[in-house]
């Protein structure tokens, strides 16, 4: 059960926070790609690779289920902050400068708000939760917090949503920031 719940905050963390390094390497001398097109996905692919960095796996090798629930709370509180500072960063670049941006965007920042509130949901849950010194205890524990966060395993985090648009796929294989994430 706890290897079911680590490899999902893996899935979510990792496909929410590190999926933008996927750009082509080639460049052609000449861009097809708006310069205020580019510089949105320069940016945004800075966020990404900052949340990446900062986010800190929980520890598994306890044996003591209160401990070990001590580590998934913080690892979920730290997920929770970095989706935190991922949203604000890209409410502060605002909608890609492209056809149909400022409704990817939206479709974006409801998909982030609503993986914000399923790690919050679980963290509290988690939080909560009795433990004792029983291991059945955390299992229970986290199963209940899993399933707060069960629809997030097939999120692939705001820059899946933005490449459903293929005037920000090009900005984003162009972008070296990107080619760095």
């Amino acid at each position: 059960m706890v290897r079911r719940l680590i490899t999902g905050l893996t899935l979510v963390s990792v496909a929410g926070m590190t999926l933008v390094g996927c750009g082509s390497d080639s460049k052609d001398d000449e861009s097809a790609v708006d310069s205020e097109a580019l510089e949105w996905a320069e940016s945004f692919c800075g966020h990404i690779r900052e949340g990446s960095e900062a986010l800190n796996l929980p520890e598994t090798g306890s044996t003591d289920p209160q401990e070990t629930r001590d580590d998934y709370v913080g690892f979920l509180a730290s997920l929770s902050e970095q989706l935190d500072t991922l949203a604000q960063g890209i409410e502060s670049d605002g909608p890609p400068p492209v056809v149909n941006g400022q409704e990817t965007y939206d479709v974006a920042m409801e998909q982030l708000n609503e993986a914000r509130d399923a790690v919050a949901s679980a963290t509290a849950s988690l939080e909560e939760a009795e433990v004792s010194e029983d291991p059945a205890s955390l299992e229970a524990a986290l199963t209940e917090a899993g399933e707060s966060m069960t629809d997030l395993q097939a999120y692939g985090g705001p820059e899946e949503t933005f490449r459903n648009n293929p005037d920000v796929v090009a900005a984003l294989e162009e972008a070296e920031n990107c080619q760095q994430v």
